[in-house]
This record gives structure tokens, sequence and C-alpha cells, in this order.
């Protein structure tokens, strides 16, 4: 397990030093630093409204914000743009960002498309330097577009470049995996950020809903176990429905051995990324309920 900034040099992770085998698990953010998990909220529940997401997460203690760029693009002017880092900075939450994806594709085949996505990729790059360090997030084959469609080579070749174009502004690109195509199986995922130095954000719904699950070629936690070497943050909730619906946990929740699995790891970068403010609680008081649970399992031993 690496964490959220390695892949640009800005942490320490167990493993650097000969004595930190007997260390728990850090994760570090700037000079933040992070022995439990921290929650955050994704911006996506309220469509990018800056200032509601900001208040609501103040409001109900989640500890940051991810900043879910499909709805809502950063601007090209600069005042802007600096207008919304403002109020990030000032709020004096965790931040990372996942970029747009509908209609931004690496893989994809027309050569000219292609290098569009990855121009328009880097422009993202440049403008989040301001706010670096930080990660950025990015898919391959969103959307569920259909693999023929889509070019293994462009794939790698662009991933490539953007992940050199990230580490010289310090940000970390991340690929998601997804519920279908390459980045929902395991190996190839690993392939995949081997290849391009890219890092690994772990998305514990589209693992549970990935067709390498379902076909049973693997448990989850195999899938996680594979891929775990360069996961640097997660998204967190129950599972992916086949209508691409992101639902919560409940009392027969399969994600609690997951959870264990990141802290143990010291993935501590958790993001609830559900649709709408009532389903983001409902997962918010489930984590917390269960570490608390943890804690006071901890404390009696």
């Amino acid at each position: 397990m690496i964490h959220v900034l390695d892949a640009i040099g800005s942490s320490h992770s167990p493993g650097d030093h000969p004595d930190d085998a007997a260390q728990e698990p850090v994760a570090v953010w700037g000079e933040f630093s992070m022995r439990e998990p921290c929650l955050l909220l994704s911006s996506r529940v309220s469509f990018h409204r800056d200032g509601e997401s900001l208040r609501y997460a103040k409001e109900h203690l989640y500890q940051g914000i991810e900043w879910y760029l499909e709805y809502y693009r950063l601007p090209s002017s600069k005042g802007l743009r600096h207008r919304f880092f403002d109020a990030i900075r000032e709020a004096g939450l965790l931040y990372g960002f996942h970029g747009p994806v509908n209609d931004v594709e690496l893989a994809i085949k027309d050569k000219a498309h292609s290098r569009v996505a990855l121009d328009y990729l880097k422009m993202y790059l440049d403008f989040l330097e301001e706010m670096a360090p930080t990660y950025f997030i990015i898919h391959i084959g969103a959307r569920r577009i259909p693999l023929e469609e889509l070019s293994w080579e462009h794939a790698l070749d662009h991933l490539q470049r953007l992940v050199e174009h990230g580490r010289s502004r310090k940000i970390n690109v991340c690929v998601e995996n997804l519920a279908h195509g390459w980045t929902s199986d395991p190996e190839l995922l690993m392939k995949m950020v081997g290849a391009t130095g890219a890092s690994i954000t772990f998305d514990v719904g589209h693992a549970q809903g990935s067709r390498w699950v379902r076909e049973k070629r693997g448990t989850v936690f195999q899938f996680f176990d594979i891929i775990s070497p360069k996961i640097v943050n997660a998204h967190v909730y129950e599972c992916e429905n086949d209508r691409g619906e992101h639902l919560v946990p409940d009392r027969d929740s399969r994600i609690i051995p997951i959870l264990e699995e990141l802290t143990r790891r010291g993935c501590f970068w958790w993001v609830l990324e559900l649709n709408r403010y009532e389903e983001t609680d409902k997962t918010f008081r489930f984590i917390r309920n269960y570490l608390k649970g943890k804690e006071v399992h901890h404390e009696s031993n």
C-alpha cells in the first residue's frame, strides 16, 4: 500500500526506514498525519454548488471533500478559479479532485479524439497545480464504453504522459477501478498502472459489482490484495447496481472486512461516494459506528 502523495515524493510510508515495521501505518497529507480513517464528502451530492458542499461538510463533521469535476468544470478564468480555490483553502478541510469522465477518454481509438482528451486533462493538472500537492482521479473506459471502441496502446501511452505531467506539478494521477472494462480486472489494472506509473483509487462498490467478482474469478478480497500495492485512497459505499447507482451499506453489509483491510494496510483516505446527502449521511453513520466499535474493542483489550 502506498499513500496519497507517495507517487510525487511528498510523503513518508511504512517501510522507508528499517524500524518502520514496528510502527503503526501513517498516511501523510502535507503536515496532516493520519493514523485512522478520514471520512470525506464527495461534491457530487451537491452537483458542485461549492459553498453548499463546504458548509455541509463542516456542519456534519466530514474531514474533507473530494471535488467531482464531472458536474462542474474548472473555469478557464483565473479569477473564477482562484475564488473557488480560495474557498477550499479557507475552509481548512482536506481535499482531492476527481476529473471529468463523460466526454474525456484517454483510450478512445480515434487518435485525434484521444489526443484532445490528453491535452484537456493536462490542462486540468495545470489549473490544479495551485492546489498541489494533491491527487487527481481519472477513469479509463468510463460509462461502460465498449472495449472495441478503445485502444490499449492509447490508454498506456496517454496515461503515462498524463502521470508524468502530473508528477511535474506535484499531482498524483490515480486510476479508479470500474465495474466494467479493463480496470474491472485487477490483473489488467495492475498491468496498466505498472506500465505507466499511475496510482490506484480503490472503489469498494465497483470491485464488489465487477464482472471479475461476479463471474467468481476471485473474491473482492483477492481483487483488493492484487491491487493493494498501488492503492492510495478509496471510494467507500456498499456496491454499484446494474443501473450504476451507488448503494448504502446496511446491517447485512459485506464491506466491514474490506474496511478492516484498508485500515490494516494504512489506507486512511475514505471518500463516501454517493449521490444524495441522505445516502451519504447514512453511510457516514454506518462507518462512524464501525470505527467506534473498533475503539471500544481496542480499549477493552
